[in-house]
């Protein structure tokens, strides 16, 4: 063994043999010899070892993490991380334990916590994890912090010089000063229940060609992006979306959203970064042309460390409803009486509900949203929280829609057992609106003129929503969501609540 502690491992291998087959429950000689072969690269026979040691003693301080070690090597991510919860769940201060935990990480595509365990693991002790937890940070950064990039692989390339790792971070080092044109290409597939496709109102009825408020639906996306230019400082991009839906049963309410969009980025600090972004997007429901938007917004991403970071966000948003409204005919001013011309219902005189519903409008915003990292906890890996705050001013060209609405989230996110990714966020919207409804508070009763409010309309509304995700492999993955959404609102017809659950396929092209 001691020829194995000085690294001798060939010369050491044969006599940890001779030790296990001497005495098959020698557990530090079969961990010892699997710790040996690591080092050799025979990670099956290492796995066995190894694996042979636990059984006899599973409290031998570092089979678990040399297990893992194996298991990595050999792609059975599964076996790695099983091995390495346990391993870290008895002693997570360990260099070695954050190194696999961080190449685990970023292998399951959570970058920000693989970033921070490789980080933690040099720091830990870099005479073990460096070059390897520069060289993964580097990469992993790459398309993200270019900066912070440049700095780890310089690392590697400069304390490292002649070999292969220092080798492969020129080679990486060449392609962030040069790295071309890099592209995506994003969609998703999947089914979802609503039980309010139509956001029926609280005592509202359906219309006649409506039997049911609850439907099914396919639900498809689609985007694409690319980057036109990029240097050190500044990157330009272009990317398209589309959004679709199709009902099983309310054909009305089938959707079709494409958009197009360009942004800049403007690296100012190795932890800030500037964001412009302008989206245009042409929604279509039912066959029908329903909205024109056009979007302006600016954002600034700043990190803190171990903080966290804070997304600063300025908007301005342009809409254009471009489906009719239709004025009601006007009664004689009072409440119940019968309406002129025998028509079916009839609203206040002077009123020209046509004008007050047109929902066309522009509206500003500002917020911020603040996502911190916590420690792993109970299991759970890349445990954060977040929430934020925005406020925005809606003014429509009719009185209906104009509004300030105050928006408060908060959020949490994590990777559970099994490698499955679990997010869920609680929303609350309060919009006072400037002006009553021009809907009535209750059904008209038939050929009589209704009353409105005369107070000014206000909601609350309230989101929920949930998430699992498992990936399928390196590109594909399988998530399950749920949300509710509840507005209380001052107008009945506004007033309502739905669950929508679902089940998607996700998949990606590209880095």
């Amino acid at each position: 063994m001691a020829l194995a502690r000085e690294g001798r491992c060939p010369a050491a291998l044969p006599d940890l043999e001779s030790a296990r087959a001497d005495d098959p429950r020698d557990a530090e000689a079969s961990l010892v010899a699997g710790q040996c072969l690591i080092r050799l690269q025979h990670y099956e026979e290492a796995t066995a070892a190894i694996e042979a040691a636990r059984a006899v003693d599973p409290s031998l301080p570092g089979v678990d993490v040399s297990l893992a070690i194996a298991r990595y090597h050999l792609e059975d991510l599964d076996g790695a991380r099983e091995a390495l919860d346990r391993a870290e769940a008895r002693d997570p201060d360990r260099a070695n334990v954050q190194l696999y935990r961080g190449l685990l990480l970023l292998e399951a595509a959570d970058r920000e916590a693989g970033v921070a365990a490789l980080e933690r693991a040099r720091a830990m002790d870099p005479g073990y994890a460096e070059p390897v937890s520069s060289f993964y940070q580097g990469l992993a950064l790459a398309d993200v912090d270019r900066k912070r990039a440049h700095t780890a692989l310089e690392r590697v390339a400069d304390e490292w010089p002649g070999s292969a790792w220092a080798e492969e971070a020129g080679r990486a080092l060449d392609r962030l000063e040069d790295p071309g044109m890099q592209w995506w290409l994003e969609g998703s597939i999947g089914a979802e229940y609503d039980t309010n496709v139509v956001l029926k109102g609280s005592g509202v009825d359906l219309p006649d060609e409506i039997s049911d408020k609850a439907d099914w639906r396919g639900v498809w996306t689609l985007s694409a992006g690319s980057t036109l230019y990029r240097d050190e400082d500044w990157t330009l991009g272009l990317m398209g979306g589309y959004y679709g839906t199709r009902q099983a049963k309310i054909h009305e309410f089938d959707t079709q959203y494409p958009t197009v969009s360009v942004w800049l980025d403007r690296v100012l600090t190795e932890d800030a970064v500037l964001r412009g972004r302008y989206e245009y997007g042409f929604a279509w429901v039912d066959d029908n042309q329903y909205l024109s938007e056009h979007v302006f917004e600016a954002s600034l991403f700043e990190g803190f460390g171990d903080w966290g970071q804070t997304r600063l966000d300025l908007g301005y948003t342009r809409d254009d409803f471009l489906f009719d409204t239709f004025d009601v005919p006007d009664g004689d001013g009072t409440p119940g009486d019968s309406c002129p011309g025998n028509v079916s219902a009839c609203g206040p005189p002077g009123l020209n509900e046509a004008s007050a519903r047109n929902r066309d409008g522009w509206e500003v915003s500002a917020g911020f949203l603040h996502a911190l990292p916590l420690p792993d906890t109970l299991g759970l890996t890349g445990l954060a929280a977040r929430g934020g705050y925005a406020y925005s001013w809606y003014d429509s060209r009719g009185l209906e829609y104009s509004f300030q609405q105050h928006a408060f989230v908060v959020g949490t996110g994590a990777t559970l057992p099994w490698q499955v990714l679990f997010d869920f966020e609680v929303g609350f919207k309060y919009r006072p609106y400037r002006h009553p409804s021009t809907y009535p508070n209750q059904t008209p009763t038939d050929g009589t003129e209704y009353a409105l409010s005369g107070t000014n309309k206000r909601e609350r509304e309230w989101n929920v929503g949930a998430s699992l995700e498992r990936a399928l492999g390196d590109k594909l993955s399988l998530i399950f969501a749920w949300r509710y959404d509840d507005n209380d609102s001052t107008a009945k017809v506004f007033k309502y609540h739905r669950h929508v659950v679902g089940l998607h396929l996700k998949g990606r092209i590209g880095p």
